[in-house]
């Protein structure tokens, strides 16, 4: 069975699509999007830039990061022939067409005890609420729909709906914690931890938290906080995203915790 890694270091896919680091980045963050957000942002789990093309989309990203069952994420995941674009993959000046490449919005790669491979497949379409009505979208649905029921792949609508600003936030508050960490290397003492970091969240500000932790177990309070980010991208502990995560907050853990 597959276990969470970081970076991701799975094969392709049945498509032949790379997992992790090796996954092209087809359409980029403020080049390549019609509205006027746009993001990147660092994929812990897959050691690389990520491109947001919309606000919704980068709230789906920063909680699939956070969610311990998914192995890798891929934005703009390409459904296209890719000997008629392989010029714009060679050349990063040229802008591919959008025409020439449908694409999905975001394709995790889970885990998945009821598979026989020990992966399944989720396809993430982000749409904004006020966008639905419209022919164009609900076409672009209906192509993403038919797409996962070729590949036995599970699909879900994701909206403003199901985040928020306070969740956006609290998940890349968590995952920049962990950035330049060696996130596996730390895996165990993470999990050694958790169980102090679980005890001790009873209400006090994260900062207080920290340095309770921290005296109870001889480490730094920057140390405490690179291990609960550890902990909470390897699922030790579960942070409640609906609660603002800064310094001075309460630090509140899920009830699945």
């Amino acid at each position: 069975m597959p276990r969470l890694e970081f970076p991701c270091r799975l094969g392709p896919d049945v498509l032949g699509v790379p997992h992790g680091s090796a996954y092209a980045r087809v359409f980029r963050a403020g080049r390549d999007n019609s509205m006027g957000t746009a993001w990147n942002l660092h994929s812990v789990k897959s050691n690389r830039v990520m491109d947001a093309l919309s606000g919704i989309e980068r709230s789906a990203m920063y909680e699939a990061l956070l969610d311990p069952s998914v192995l890798d994420l891929r934005e703009q995941y390409p459904a296209y022939d890719a000997e008629r674009i392989q010029k714009y993959l060679n050349d990063t000046s040229l802008r591919i067409p959008r025409s020439m490449i449908p694409t999905m919005d975001l394709v995790l790669t889970r885990l998945d005890e009821r598979s026989p491979s020990g992966l399944s497949f989720e396809v993430v379409s982000s749409k904004y609420v006020k966008e639905l009505g419209r022919a164009a979208v609900q076409r672009r649905l209906e192509r993403d729909v038919e797409f996962c029921q070729a590949l036995n792949w599970t699909f879900t609508l994701h909206t403003e709906r199901e985040t928020s600003d306070v969740r956006r936030n609290s998940a890349r508050t968590l995952c920049m914690m962990a950035d330049g960490l060696d996130v596996d290397a730390l895996r165990e003492p993470a999990w050694s931890a958790a169980a102090k970091v679980r005890a001790m969240a009873d209400g006090r500000t994260f900062a207080a938290l920290k340095r309770s932790v921290g005296r109870s177990l001889s480490l730094s309070v920057a140390q405490v906080g690179h291990l609960v980010s550890v902990m909470a991208l390897h699922g030790f502990i579960s942070v409640n995203l609906d609660k603002q995560f800064d310094e001075s907050s309460p630090f509140c853990l899920s009830e699945q915790t």
